[in-house]
C-alpha cells in the first residue's frame, strides 16, 4: 500500500478507536494520493535524483497509443509524453517505465536518454523547455495498467467474418467495452456534526473541478464513532470512437449504442459514452442488418479520464460524508490514470489520453496522431459532457 495512503488509513482507524467525545475534525481522502501502485507505471530501475530549476515546475501530458487484436490481446503500447520544464536552471529527471526503446517526439527541444528501463532527461532550461519522448513499451506489463478493455466480433449468417474475405448476408457486429480502473480501497462512515457543512465541502470540491482546479484535502467535523468500510472506486472515462466496416451496402440497419454514418470505404458506427463513476462500467456497441461485400471491421476508440464525469458521485449516497469521500477517491483515481507515465515532480499537472485501435497483426511503429485529431476528440469530449448534464464549463481537469 502507498505510504501516504497507509498513513491516512491509520489515522482513520485511530479515530475509530477513540471514544465519542463531541465533535472532532476528520480528514477526508486526498484527491492526489494514489489508491494503489498500478499506475503510474514503474520498473525495476532505481529512481534517479530529481533536479529542477529553483522554484521550477514540471507539467506532463501524454498520448497512450494501444494496438489490440480483435479478441482483446494488447500487442503494442506507445506513449508520447511531453514534459514542460518551467524555470531557469539545470534539470535531471527520471521517468520509470518498462521501455523497449525511446526517441525524441516531434517538438522536443532535446533528446531523451534510455537507461535500465527508464527515460532520462538532463540539461539546462532557459525559462521553459519542452522534453518530448516517444517511447515503445513492453506490452505485457503495460497492458495490465490500461484503463479500458475492448473486444470486437463480427459474424455474417452466424459465421465469423474473416479478415481476408468479403461476404454477403445477415451481419451482427459487436464491440464490447469495459472500464478496468476499479480498485478496492478504504473509506468510512461517520455522523457529521453539521451535514450542511459537509455538503458545503462537497460543493467546494465540485466547484474546484468545474473550474479546472485540483481540490485541497478537506476536513470535516464528526461526532460519534468513525467506521471504516471497503468501497470500489473507478476513474470515470469519457469514451468516443467508431467501428469502421468496409462494405458495399447495409440494409435494415439497427444500431445499439451508436449511430451509423457513411464513409468513402463503407460504413462507420460512431459512439460516445461515459464508463465508470456513477455510470455503468461496461457497454456493448452493436450493429445488425443485411450486408453486401463486407470484410472484417476495425475499431478506433479514445478514452479520457474525466474528473468532470465524477461529479455526479457527489449525490450518490444518503450519507453526505460518504458522498464527499467517494467523490474525492474518484478524483484520486482519475489523477492516477492521467499519469500513465509518471510526472517525476510533485506539484505539476498531469493529463493523459488513450487511443486504442484493433489490428490483425503485431504493429509496426506508426506516426503519432495529428494535432487536428486530438483537437477533434477534445471537442467531442466537451460536447458529450454537456449533453450528459455534468454541468459547469467542460474543461479538462488541470491536475495539481
Amino acid at each position: 500500500m502507498n505510504g501516504k495512503l497507509a498513513l491516512a488509513c491509520a489515522a482513520a482507524a485511530a479515530l475509530a478507536a477513540a471514544p465519542a467525545a463531541g465533535a472532532r475534525p476528520l480528514f477526508l481522502p486526498s484527491p492526489t494520493v494514489p489508491l494503489d501502485t498500478k499506475v503510474p507505471l514503474w520498473s525495476t530501475a532505481q529512481p534517479g535524483p530529481l533536479q529542477l530549476p529553483l522554484n521550477g515546475r514540471l507539467d506532463s501530458s501524454e498520448r497512450v497509443l494501444v494496438d489490440v487484436r480483435p479478441a482483446g490481446e494488447v500487442v503494442g503500447v506507445r506513449v508520447v509524453q511531453r514534459l514542460t520544464v518551467t524555470g531557469t536552471g539545470d534539470y535531471f529527471l527520471t521517468v520509470p517505465a518498462p521501455v523497449r526503446d525511446v526517441r525524441a517526439a516531434p517538438g522536443s527541444q532535446t533528446e531523451p536518454g534510455f537507461r535500465r528501463a527508464a527515460i532520462i532527461w538532463q540539461g539546462f532550461a532557459n525559462r521553459r523547455r519542452v522534453l518530448g519522448a516517444d517511447a515503445e513499451l513492453d506490452p505485457a506489463p503495460a497492458a495490465g495498467a490500461l484503463p479500458l478493455r475492448l473486444a470486437l466480433t463480427a459474424t455474417v449468417d452466424g459465421r465469423p467474418l474473416g479478415a481476408d474475405e468479403r461476404r454477403t448476408g445477415r451481419l451482427r457486429l459487436e464491440l464490447e467495452l469495459q472500464n478496468t480502473t476499479a480498485v478496492r480501497t478504504q473509506a468510512f462512515s461517520a455522523r457529521p456534526a453539521s451535514p450542511a457543512a459537509v455538503r458545503a465541502v462537497a460543493a467546494r470540491v465540485v466547484s474546484d473541478v468545474r473550474k479546472g482546479r485540483v481540490p485541497e484535502q478537506p476536513t470535516i467535523e464528526v461526532e460519534g464513532p468513525v467506521r471504516p468500510r471497503d468501497v470500489v472506486v473507478h476513474a470515470p472515462l469519457v469514451v468516443t470512437g467508431e467501428v469502421r466496416l468496409p462494405a458495399g451496402a447495409l440494409d435494415d440497419a439497427v444500431a445499439t449504442g451508436g449511430t451509423v454514418v457513411r464513409r468513402s470505404d463503407g460504413l462507420a458506427l460512431r459512439f460516445s459514452l461515459v464508463l465508470g463513476g456513477a455510470e455503468r462500467t461496461r457497454a456493448t456497441i452493436a450493429l445488425t442488418g443485411t450486408v453486401r461485400g463486407a470484410s472484417f471491421p476495425r475499431a478506433v476508440v479514445r478514452a479520457e479520464p474525466s474528473a468532470l464525469a465524477a461529479i455526479p458521485i457527489a449525490a450518490r449516497e444518503k450519507d453526505p460524508a460518504a458522498n464527499a469521500a467517494r467523490l474525492l477517491l474518484s478524483l484520486a483515481r482519475v489523477r492516477q490514470y492521467d499519469a500513465f507515465l509518471a510526472n517525476p515532480a510533485q506539484g505539476g499537472s498531469v493529463e493523459a489520453v488513450y487511443r486504442f485501435q484493433t489490428v490483425e497483426r503485431a504493429p509496426v511503429a506508426a506516426a503519432a496522431p495529428s494535432s487536428d485529431e486530438n483537437g477533434a476528440a477534445r471537442t467531442a469530449v466537451v460536447a458529450l459532457l454537456a449533453v450528459l448534464g455534468v454541468g459547469g464549463l467542460a474543461v479538462l481537469w488541470a491536475h495539481l
